[in-house]
């Protein structure tokens, strides 16, 4: 098949669930013989990191502006409009607001297929102009896509239940590399069990103020990491002037590779505590790992979990503060049982069969 996919940010990137998902799924089409054009964000203020080639991938980039406000909107219309140049079988569009365009592509007769990674429109970070945006892609994809893609069975019944669709569920996977290696780690001052591990994004839903204070709160003795991109937004915000006064709050920036995997496989435990999800990836991540999660009790998390690790009160510093405690006096330890469980049923290529099964039949049979 030839095949266009748009909607997250750089292919290649672990920034955020959607560009992992995006990367995963483009290097196992192409392997299978599929061509495969991905539209990624051309930033014109910044200077663009040469693409690795891969056979079967060619990448464009959209321009758009690094403005926040703006970017994604120009990169979207961008994207749809290119899609219009050439003779894709299907068009794989990810997330919410890009699929505003979506009645374009549909005016020129193409195939659409649309992966909904979450309800956007309903996250903190968003202003009122933003949400009402991005809801507005929510409803195109629900009216003119022909296959909706969404990661879990709440999003499912809320697209039957508010649109009458019906949507495929597809379970997403994940990749980890378990390391003993801590050299990378050591120049932070962090050993191997000494640290609880914030890992992903530094927007308002992902609550790191309630981490912050509930850690104060707490007393522990362990150190806390908190790795991702430290963004302009980010560092304005009341949490992080708490935390960068306190010495054993530790910022790594953002973390992939080696790197990633030493924090990963070395940390105490991995703390979500974040008010929304859509299928949290980071979660899947430390649970492949092995290492103790403590995570909020919202619904998309405690699904994943399935009775491992442990929960706290969505929103109680209180709670999160007490679990922290409780969780610093046990031992370090390590799960092959946790481990083998989500490589068995959080497998990329299981994945991939659905993602191809699904952009296959809305190739060849449209809307169903």
């Amino acid at each position: 098949m030839k095949i266009a996919e748009f909607g997250h940010k750089h292919l290649y990137e672990s920034t955020g669930g959607i560009e992992v998902v995006v990367t995963e799924l483009v290097e196992r089409l192409a392997k299978n013989g599929n061509l495969v054009t991905v539209f990624d964000r051309g930033e014109l203020d910044k200077i663009a990191e040469p693409y690795p080639k891969a056979p079967n991938v060619r990448i464009l980039r959209v321009p758009t502006l690094s403005n926040s406000k703006v970017n994604a909107q120009i990169y979207s219309l961008g994207a749809t409009l290119q899609c219009l140049l050439d003779d894709y079988d299907v068009v794989h569009v990810h997330a919410e607001g890009p699929s505003v365009f979506i009645p374009i592509l549909k005016a020129r007769g193409k195939k659409v297929v649309v992966t909904i990674h979450g309800l956007d429109w309903q996250r903190a970070k968003w202003g009122r102009f933003a949400s009402a945006y991005i809801h507005l892609g929510e409803r195109m994809a629900a009216r003119y896509a022909d296959r909706i893609i969404v990661l879990s069975d709440d999003v499912k019944s809320y697209f039957r239940d508010v649109y009458g669709r019906d949507a495929d569920l597809v379970i997403n996977g994940v990749t980890v590399f378990p390391t003993t290696a801590d050299n990378l780690i050591t120049p932070f001052g962090l050993e191997r069990g000494n640290y609880f591990l914030f890992m992903g994004r530094m927007v308002p839903e992902k609550r790191l103020d309630l981490l912050v204070d509930a850690y104060e709160r707490s007393g522990a003795s362990r150190k806390l990491v908190i790795a991702g991109e430290l963004t302009e937004s980010a560092k304005s915000m009341p949490w992080y002037s708490k935390a960068v006064k306190n010495p054993n709050i530790v910022f790594t920036g953002f973390a992939e590779g080696e790197l990633k995997a030493q924090l990963y496989s070395n940390t105490h435990c991995f703390v979500l505590p974040s008010d929304m999800e859509g299928m949290s990836i980071a979660l899947l991540e430390g649970l492949g790992y092995g290492i103790r999660v403590l995570a909020s009790d919202i619904a998309e998390n405690t699904r994943i979990m399935h009775g491992m690790g442990h929960t706290f009160a969505s929103g109680d510093v209180n709670d999160l503060a007490s679990k922290l405690r409780q969780i610093d006096e046990l031992p370090f330890v390590r799960s092959k049982e946790q481990y083998d469980y989500i490589r068995r049923e959080y497998n990329w290529d299981k994945a991939y069969a659905e993602y191809y099964r699904i952009l296959e039949e809305a190739a060849r049979n449209g809307r169903r």
